[in-house]
């Protein structure tokens, strides 16, 4: 990544950081671990374990671990989306009332 890429992104790639996406309409708690959200990558990329920014319902500043879900993957595990796919993302430790539809996630602090 070089020096330019750790001072700015640090151990994330260029498309990790660049990663954005709206919140679509299906929102639902998944209990003990967080909230499942669904919308279609708009820029960049996600893989599970990417932590992911945006700003909550209430207005704060928040961040968390994402988990990636598609349909018909066995396991999450190093399953990563890119631009135009329509995902699933388990936020972990997020409360359904903090996101709501068209709310961006980033990859990046917002």
């Amino acid at each position: 990544m070089g020096i330019f890429g750790n001072l700015f992104c640090g151990d994330k790639s260029a498309e990790a950081a660049a990663f954005s996406m709206r919140v679509g309409e299906d929102i639902f708690k998944d209990s003990g671990r967080g909230t499942i959200i669904s919308g279609m990558i708009e820029t960049g990329t996600v893989t599970t374990g990417d932590k992911v920014f945006f700003i909550s319902t209430a207005g704060k500043k928040k961040s968390c671990s994402a988990e990636v879900l598609i349909e018909g993957a066995k396991t999450t595990a190093g399953v990563k989306a890119s631009v135009g796919t329509c995902i699933a993302l388990l936020l972990h430790g997020v409360k359904e009332d903090e996101v709501a539809a068209g709310m961006l996630i980033s990859g990046s602090p917002l």
